[in-house]
């Protein structure tokens, strides 16, 4: 949800960034312009890499960290905090 929220203002970014010819004066200004001009599909353009990246990334993470909980309780008791902190930071 982040990745999609952040996409417009990453977008307005990038197109500042870029701009050489000096079109925008600011990001209000850079943004109605590209909505103005291009739509506002335009702000979400290249979302798709990083929502499934950011999604392939969740998986792995939250993956690895019940595998270690399971591994170290062994399934017979809830995981203590420090279990629990330390499964996180490996993932």
């Amino acid at each position: 949800m982040s990745v999609v929220v952040g996409q417009p203002f990453d977008t307005v970014k990038v197109r500042l960034q870029t701009d050489c010819k000096g079109l925008y004066n600011g990001a209000v200004e850079c943004a109605m312009k590209l909505v103005g001009t291009e739509g506002w599909p335009s702000l979400f353009r290249g979302v798709l890499s990083p929502v499934l990246t950011t999604s392939l990334v969740n998986a792995i993470v939250f993956s690895s960290h019940a595998g270690y909980v399971r591994h170290v309780t062994q399934g017979k008791r809830q995981a203590t905090a420090s279990e629990q902190f330390l499964g996180g930071s490996l993932g």
